[in-house]
């Protein structure tokens, strides 16, 4: 699950984001696009000229929102959710429709066989919530705005601090394989951190990295 959010756990207004950080956006490119190698025998079989590797999950409402002006978010697989099984989408390729979170990641994994990619949840709140108990990973931008002056409509459910820990920055650099900004940052008057929660061991409360061959990665 990837997500960015306000103080109030905010994650948009009127359907569009209210804030707007270039370097977040990058990011979430960067790590729902790129090619994953999880072992040396994936190393060698991965090949980065495939169309896509990974596959993102998002809500009808998503898909309509104005960042996504109803079209899929290219180098990436996009499973829209809606109940309506009639609901109408533009023949993109690369592009499927699913009436639930379960119907979306069943096609994901299958999908995820072939590329031996990940899946992420990228909302709404809705989604969020609904995939919250099945996720194993929570990649958040935390937006500190302690005045609350981020005004926000649609709301994405907090993570459980007993179900999840916070990992830290080398391990969530480890789980993106990229280099991450460090610590707060600083765009225009906002303050913002990128983090990573992990589900933690249902024996214990230890940070688990899941085996992604094991389970899907949300």
């Amino acid at each position: 699950m990837a997500a960015a959010i306000a103080t109030t756990w905010g994650i948009g207004k009127e359907q569009d984001l209210p804030w707007k950080i270039p370097v977040d956006s990058e990011y979430l490119e960067q790590i729902t696009s790129k090619a994953y190698y999880n072992d040396t025998a994936a190393t060698k079989t991965i090949s980065n000229d495939r169309p896509w590797h990974n596959a993102v999950i998002m809500g009808r409402l998503s898909w309509e929102s104005i960042p996504m002006k109803n079209g899929p978010m290219p180098n990436r697989f996009n499973i829209v959710i809606s109940r309506n099984p009639s609901y109408k989408m533009a023949p993109y390729p690369h592009t499927s429709l699913a009436t639930s979170v379960h119907e979306a990641l069943e096609q994901a994994n299958t999908l995820m066989k072939e590329t031996q990619g990940r899946v992420f949840v990228l909302g709404g709140g809705q989604i969020y919530e609904q995939a919250m108990d099945l996720c194993t990973h929570v990649l958040l931008t935390r937006i500190h705005d302690p005045k609350e002056k981020v005004v926000c409509d649609s709301f994405m459910p907090p993570v459980n601090i007993s179900l999840f820990a916070q990992a830290s920055h080398q391990e969530l650099e480890a789980f993106v394989q990229q280099p991450v900004p460090k610590g707060k940052q600083i765009c225009d008057e906002l303050e913002y951190e990128f983090l990573l929660y992990v589900r933690r061991s249902s024996s214990s409360d230890d940070v688990v990295i899941v085996d992604q061959d094991k389970k899907e990665n949300l």
